[in-house]
């Protein structure tokens, strides 16, 4: 028999039940979270580089100089809120579905 076959995934220990949607819906949004923190918890929108001001030490004069970085701002986990409020809906709604 080939174990991908669907005779072995039904004998499987695992059920199905809506709350995995719950739980991986705060999976994500601490996720989102967590990756927001790490980035520097900016309150702004993400950007992709940021802008250094330097001194040119001959004649003393401010420029800017621009480097490549990866900060994540507010939409992270306001994506990952959204997220997990989606998950919550469908878990309530597989729910009602599923008590008949």
């Amino acid at each position: 028999m080939d174990p991908t076959s669907f005779d072995m995934v039904a004998k499987t220990k695992i059920k199905f039940s809506p709350s995995w949607f719950k739980f991986g819906g705060v999976v994500i949004f601490i996720g989102s979270v967590l990756l927001w923190l790490w980035g520097g918890a900016r309150p702004g929108w993400t950007m992709n580089e940021i802008v250094v001001w330097k001194v040119d030490e001959i004649t003393g004069i401010d420029y800017p100089e621009a480097h490549e970085a990866f900060l994540p701002g507010v939409e992270f986990p306001a994506l990952g809120l959204f997220i997990f409020f989606g998950c919550v809906m469908l878990e309530l709604v597989l729910k009602r579905f599923l008590k008949k």
